[in-house]
């Protein structure tokens, strides 16, 4: 008899390392494999709870929309880092994806101090954080995110490849 959790945990670790080999390679996570894993998370959440499983699974990729989607729209996270949480909560629900994405901006937010450090971007980053927290007290003034050049931004689908190996580990 076939191990669905099991299958589930390839499923997910397989999408993730493509998502994360990709990110790497050209900073995109691409539809072309966001929304059939989509799809896929969804029958998986069906197979293993049903009807019960199966509405999990939507309240979880919609969980995940509604969390990260605020990112995207501020250019923090890229359109396809959210379509990747929603892929895990698709396939998990929404408090084992709540977990994951923890552990993933856990692990992006690590990536990124190193890389802005060993690239020599501290002093200019700090500049950019500064010139934030000034757009956030100051009454009148447009919030102006910090920004990062493409060399200095950890991609993001390698965070959640590690939030969830982390996950999995700790459970």
């Amino acid at each position: 008899m076939m191990d669905w959790g099991f299958a589930r945990v390839l499923f997910l670790g397989a999408v993730a390392l493509v998502a994360a080999v990709t990110d790497y390679r050209s900073g995109l996570i691409r539809n072309a494999l966001t929304f059939p894993a989509m799809a896929a998370a969804l029958v998986f959440s069906a197979v293993i709870g049903g009807v019960t499983g199966l509405a999990w699974g939507v309240a979880g990729l919609l969980l995940a929309f509604v969390l990260f989607f605020p990112f995207n729209a501020a250019g923090i996270l890229g359109a396809g880092d959210t379509k990747l949480l929603m892929v895990f909560g698709a396939a998990l629900g929404p408090g084992a994806m709540v977990d994951v994405a923890a552990l993933s901006l856990l692990v992006a937010s690590v990536g990124a101090v190193v890389i802005i450090a060993a690239r020599g971007r501290a002093r200019a980053f700090a500049g950019e954080v500064g010139r934030f927290l000034r757009t956030l007290i100051t009454p009148g003034l447009a919030v102006v995110w910090p920004k990062l050049d493409r060399k200095s931004q950890a991609p993001f689908g390698v965070a959640v490849l590690t939030g969830f190996v982390l996950k999995e580990l700790l459970r």
